[in-house]
């Protein structure tokens, strides 16, 4: 992308939903940008709801990081940068609370692109490849 999106320590904090959206528009004009809004999406739907979570239990990031098994640390800094945050850390964090994380695949807004499956040899197992 040609323009670069300045993002403040303000920022960081959870913003609402028509923010983030408002944030995104003029990005949202290109297929780059339509990947990059479904990914923060995702990501903002998972700290809203894990923010939510804390707040109903009335637990603290400290309890939940010793819930979780990991250091209250990499928990704080996990939540302030979510998008280097690894899946392990934020399948740990679910789990701190009693609850699951995975993975799923879907198509992105706008995506095109045909696929179909390729098998180089039997002994390969199948991958996608663009046609």
């Amino acid at each position: 992308m040609k323009n670069k999106i300045v993002i403040t320590e303000a920022d960081l904090k959870i913003a609402p939903k028509e923010k983030v959206e408002k944030m995104f528009r003029k990005a949202l004009q290109t297929e780059e940008g339509k990947k990059a809004y479904a990914d923060e999406m995702e990501l903002y739907f998972f700290m809203e709801k894990l923010n939510s979570e804390l707040k109903k239990r009335h637990m603290s990031k400290y309890a939940l990081a010793k819930n979780a098994g990991i250091n209250p640390y990499v928990l704080t800094r996990a939540m302030a940068n979510i998008d280097d945050a690894k899946f392990q850390t934020l399948k740990k964090m679910a789990n701190g609370l009693g609850k699951g994380l995975r993975l799923v695949m879907f198509d992105l807004p706008g995506n095109t692109a045909n696929h179909k499956i390729v098998t180089k040899r039997k002994s390969e197992r199948n991958i996608f490849a663009h046609a």
